[in-house]
């Protein structure tokens, strides 16, 4: 997640950008993800 938030600030191609929102939104699907994916949403 960590590394994902870094590329994101340090990007400079929309594509790039949103294959990165891409992969966190289906990692943050993972029912083990709850808790964060709680924390992203409050």
């Amino acid at each position: 997640m960590v590394a994902a938030l870094f590329r994101l600030e340090n990007n400079c191609d929309e594509q790039e950008m949103l294959i990165v929102l891409g992969k966190q939104v289906d990692w943050l699907k993972a029912p083990e993800q709850m808790g964060l994916r709680r924390a992203f949403v409050v």
